[in-house]
């Protein structure tokens, strides 16, 4: 009965932890929201619409509560950008206690590269992929219309799209992660690359916020680079003492 109770009150505590993680994460979020909002406003919705001044086009509102909306949505994004560093922290620091040793040497040095991957994956689709979207939708696809952006689905459409491209950049992170604990190999992923080519397509169908295949093609190519990447990485990172075992 005494062990029911100590397992009893590790559940709890448990519980607790978790509580603590995701109060400090949220509250962390709300409150650089709150800040991009109030004092950074202007300067984080011109880098949402500097694709668009690059075309000159604007973005107009088609309801009085749409330019409210806009502007929260661009302050939600920036503060959950900003909180990045807080939450991956408070998430790991959760999961750790969980881990063995030498998991955990390796998660320390996850953490801070995951932040960086992830914003490298945004900056990438941010500046190389999503001006070619937009202008490939806009000026070629859209010939003979009059273009009149919503300025809440424009930033729909922007989030959606920069989001996926720094989920994608964590690739050759797991690769490493995965590999050094021995869950997977080179020869492995070397084995299983012509089911990686189809994943990679039918993932950026489903990620993208467009239908046409130019924008799936513009996602789909840097995650089969980011794959062969990852390869790379498993071959540099592979444990001397266990040789790989090809499937």
């Amino acid at each position: 009965m005494e062990l029911s109770q100590d397992h009893q009150m590790t559940v709890i505590e448990h519980l607790q932890d978790l509580r603590k993680t995701l109060i400090i994460s949220i509250s962390a979020w709300l409150l650089l929201t709150t800040a991009s909002y109030f004092v950074f406003q202007d300067k984080i919705f011109d880098f949402f619409t500097l694709p668009l001044k690059e075309m000159d086009l604007k973005l107009v509102i088609l309801t009085p509560f749409e330019g409210f909306m806009a502007k929260l949505k661009a302050a939600c994004f920036a503060g959950l950008f900003f909180a990045l560093p807080v939450i991956l922290w408070q998430v790991w620091r959760f999961i750790l206690p969980a881990l063995h040793t030498k998991e955990k040497r390796y998660l320390l040095v996850i953490t801070p590269a995951s932040l960086i991957l992830f914003t490298a994956g945004m900056a990438f689709s941010y500046y190389f992929v999503l001006g070619v979207a937009l202008k490939f939708l806009i000026i070629t696809a859209g010939y003979g219309f009059i273009p009149m952006l919503g300025a809440s689905k424009y930033l729909s459409f922007v989030i959606s799209f920069l989001l996926p491209f720094g989920f994608v950049f964590q690739l050759p992170l797991a690769a490493f992660f995965l590999t050094r604990i021995g869950l997977i190999s080179h020869k492995k992923l070397s084995a299983k690359r012509k089911y990686a080519i189809v994943l990679s397509f039918i993932l950026a169908a489903v990620l993208t916020p467009t239908p046409d295949i130019i924008t799936q093609i513009l996602m789909a190519l840097p995650m089969l680079l980011l794959y062969e990447i990852s390869i790379l990485i498993s071959w540099l990172s592979r444990t001397k003492q266990k040789p790989d075992i090809s499937p």
